[in-house]
């Protein structure tokens, strides 16, 4: 969902929680931290929420922020070449 989408959607359920999941790959598993990599997916949906924010002037307390660090691959992403589709962000209502 691009962020023009998730304006629209904020916009026209007024009264729904806008929920913001980031996730990133588990290629540093055992290597680095989970807490500080749950920290980078929280980060890169909060990114996304301040830029929604700034674009739409929404009342900031209509979205949920949740980083789920390496805890919510992507379908599919079982390699290498398909790890990058796991370092993402999602939103819903």
């Amino acid at each position: 969902m691009v962020m023009e989408e998730v304006g629209k959607l904020a916009g026209t359920f007024g009264n729904a929680y806008i929920v913001i999941e980031g996730n990133t790959d588990a290629s540093r598993k055992g290597v680095v931290p989970a807490d500080l990599v749950r920290q980078l997916s929280y980060d890169r949906a909060d990114a996304v929420r301040r830029a929604i924010l700034a674009k739409y002037k929404f009342d900031p307390n209509k979205f949920k922020v949740i980083g789920n660090g390496w805890d919510n691959p992507a379908a599919g992403c079982t390699d290498r070449a398909t790890r990058s589709t796991t370092r993402r962000t999602a939103a819903s209502r």
